[in-house]
């Protein structure tokens, strides 16, 4: 109750980064985002878990945990790869082989993994996070490397791209989600700018 009473007297406005986006998705032809935008592996995994039928069920022993992990598991043998093309206003860049692509806001994904350790609520600048599909052992060794010590950053699957403004283009339909929220598989065509919203201290 006191935290509220001093935000309600003297209230500190804190200026942070947020993503806003455009897009070719029905349901969504813009918006903003405070965390990633994701299309490919990840946004898949949200998919089948905002999806699972037992998924309300487990919440309430505390095991969504597992149902994530174990669609992490079924995830890496469905994903396929796709083409994206990345273009900001200094270069034009095309990969082949995709296996996903999220653009962030900040270092974490799912809240706790620092996908891009360096990405920044206050540089005014979005990353653009793409990983080319490793084999089952280079993504289980990539995967040791982001949770012990975020050197996955430097593995050649390993690309990020930083912007004021960027152009997202995948060539197949891919699921995609949004700060969690999952959106069916479409191809995407979708511009990237940073805006910001004020947050009290």
């Amino acid at each position: 109750m006191q935290l509220v009473n001093n935000l309600l007297q003297d209230p500190e406005p804190e200026r942070v980064d947020c993503g806003f986006f455009t897009s070719n998705i029905d349901k969504m032809p813009q918006g903003y985002f405070v965390n990633n935008f994701g299309i490919g592996f990840d946004a898949f995994v949200v998919h089948q878990s905002n999806n699972e039928k037992l998924k309300k069920k487990l919440n309430h022993i505390n095991f969504s945990n597992l149902i994530y992990g174990l669609n992490i598991i079924k995830t890496l043998a469905k994903q396929d790869t796709f083409t994206v093309t990345i273009k900001t206003a200094n270069e034009t860049v095309r990969y082949g082989n995709a296996y996903f692509v999220t653009t962030t806001n900040q270092p974490y994904f799912g809240g706790e993994i620092a996908i891009l350790p360096k990405a920044n609520i206050y540089s005014h600048q979005l990353d653009t996070v793409i990983v080319e599909k490793p084999s089952l052992f280079k993504f289980i060794h990539l995967f040791g490397k982001l949770l012990k010590d975020g050197s996955h950053v430097n593995a050649p699957q390993f690309h990020y791209i930083e912007a004021k403004e960027i152009q997202v283009t995948t060539q197949k339909p891919e699921f995609a989600q949004i700060d969690g929220e999952d959106y069916d598989a479409q191809d995407f065509k979708l511009t990237f700018k940073i805006d910001h919203f004020n947050l009290l201290k």
